[in-house]
């Protein structure tokens, strides 16, 4: 063979290997893919930056809870003598009551507002920057809220308390829901089949940032008695800082397919988004409708507990900061121990059906407890709270198995527009309902109303039938398979081929071998 020839052949074993590459090359990224296929990047990738910052954004927000109800007391709106000092009447805590109302008011308007807007751009423009501005919001908040203290604390006072709580929360609920890039970017980054399990990892750090919170709260009333508000409302301030921070350097610029198309803009309209978004499929509408009724039951619940318990039981901070901390030190254990288990051995439908019976059962029972006056009963409550929160997690991963990964973002603003629905109802039916039943034969009237709302959608529970992991991942299961069973010689030799090229002795003696 002459050194021409060998020349010839070896230039047509170049060029044929380099079809090949090019060939495998040219149908993996083909047009005709699926998205799933063109996800797979994006699906591998680490969600503990967003984890991290639902556990710094629920700590700040767990600090602020206790005295957001002190503060509305203390306002001088509350205050019925304005000159004396400043007592805790029943027509206190009614103002009080509408203050706090009012603020969740506004807040929800604004969110059910811009929800859908923000579902767009996290298709549109990613995650990072619409985190960034949900964090902001928080932060304004919290700093707001911690000039919004009395005359005899050491920080400069808001002259009128009542409008600039307003006015902040109508702030925060116009930059968006941080659960809206939130759980748009764990979904992007998770496969369906564990996108249950991740789900409840964010329920975990829920609980955790709560624990943390209301010990922290304690010290706090312990060392520097029970009126100390600037140092905790401060400290939220920093930690809401901390969180914004951690989006800003920890987040990917953006996380979406390569095969991804900008969503239209008409979708920033709620209404329009909700219709072409959660009445794509029977599954989705019943979704819809449970994430409706139970936010809006376990809504009245929240909104009302902390002025009910001071006024009923006659608990101060340190007993509601007791109280959360029961909860929130359960809830942990719950999504990181028994959550799983009871995912693998029963599945998802039953944990589902499980995590709605055991919510009913926690807000009928407070609703009797709340007919007597022995506050601590509420604590025989607490193991049910946290099984309740186990329905969350796995709602939100049958609905993202409903639409394509480049959906994903518009999914989470329609169902937290749902839920923003529900936030707006809430406190209008507790400030018309407290004033009128905190004193009658049924003091906890808001309570069995909420038990009333949520019996409908622990009923709809049985009628859900999601699309399972493998279905929703079906194309992006069969392309797997045929890459990782069929193929897997082929593209070993593939990449086998790639690396003998780098080297030009290997390559000089592989074609030498093939075509000697």
């Amino acid at each position: 063979m002459t050194e021409i020839e060998l020349s010839d052949r070896s230039a047509a074993g170049e060029v044929a290997v380099s079809d090949s590459v090019n060939s495998a090359s040219e149908e993996t990224s083909s047009e005709d893919r699926p998205p799933s296929v063109a996800s797979m990047e994006v699906l591998a990738g680490s969600v503990w930056p967003a984890i991290l910052t639902c556990f710094l954004q629920f700590l700040s927000f767990a600090i602020l809870i206790p005295y957001i109800s002190m503060l509305a007391a203390l306002a001088p709106y509350s205050q019925v003598n304005k000159e004396g000092p400043r007592v805790m009447t029943p027509q206190t805590l009614m103002r009080a009551q509408a203050i706090i109302s009012a603020c969740h008011l506004v807040e929800a308007l604004a969110e059910l507002a811009l929800s859908a807007a923000y579902g767009v751009l996290v298709d549109r423009i990613g995650v990072r920057w619409v985190a960034l501005v949900s964090q902001t919001g928080f932060v304004v908040k919290a700093v707001v809220f911690a000039f919004c203290t009395p005359p005899e604390s050491s920080l400069p006072e808001i002259e009128h308390v009542f409008a600039a709580m307003v006015v902040v929360s109508a702030l925060r609920g116009a930059t968006g829901m941080p659960k809206i890039p939130i759980n748009a970017y764990i979904a992007k980054k998770t496969h369906p089949d564990k996108r249950t399990k991740r789900f409840g990892v964010m329920g975990a750090a829920f609980g955790l940032a709560f624990f943390c919170a209301q010990a922290f709260n304690v010290t706090i009333a312990e060392t520097l008695g029970k009126s100390a508000l600037q140092v905790p409302l401060l400290t939220s301030a920093v930690v809401a800082i901390s969180s914004w921070l951690v989006v800003f350097f920890l987040w990917p610029k953006k996380v979406v397919t390569r095969d991804e198309q900008l969503a239209p803009w008409a979708d920033a309209l709620p209404w329009l988004l909700v219709k072409r978004t959660l009445l794509h499929s029977k599954t989705l509408m019943i979704l819809s409708v449970i994430v409706f009724v139970d936010g809006l039951g376990v809504d009245l619940f929240h909104m009302a507990f902390g002025l009910f318990a001071r006024a009923r039981f006659g608990w101060d901070t340190e007993h509601l900061a007791l109280y959360m901390m029961s909860v929130s030190c359960m809830t942990p254990l719950v999504m990181m121990c028994i959550y799983p288990r009871l995912l693998r051995w029963k599945g998802e439908i039953f944990v589902m059906r499980f995590a709605s019976v055991s919510m009913l059962c926690s807000l009928s029972l407070t609703a009797l407890v709340g007919l007597g006056n022995v506050g601590w009963l509420n604590f025989c409550v607490v193991p049910l709270i946290p099984l309740g929160s186990m329905l969350n997690p796995v709602l939100t991963s049958f609905a993202t198995r409903e639409l394509p990964v480049e959906e994903l973002g518009r999914l989470s603003g329609a169902l937290s527009a749902v839920e923003t629905c529900a936030r707006l109802v809430a406190p209008m039916l507790s400030a018309y309902i407290i004033p009128r039943t905190m004193h009658s034969s049924v003091p906890s009237a808001v309570y069995f109303l909420g038990v009333a709302i949520v019996i409908p959608g622990v009923a709809l529970t049985w009628f859900v039938h999601p699309k399972a992991a493998a279905e929703a991942e079906s194309k992006l299961s069969e392309t797997s398979e045929s890459i990782t069973s069929d193929d897997d010689e082929g593209l070993a030799k593939i990449k086998d081929i790639k690396l003998r090229e780098d080297s030009p002795r290997s390559l000089e003696e592989n074609i030498i071998g093939r075509f000697a």
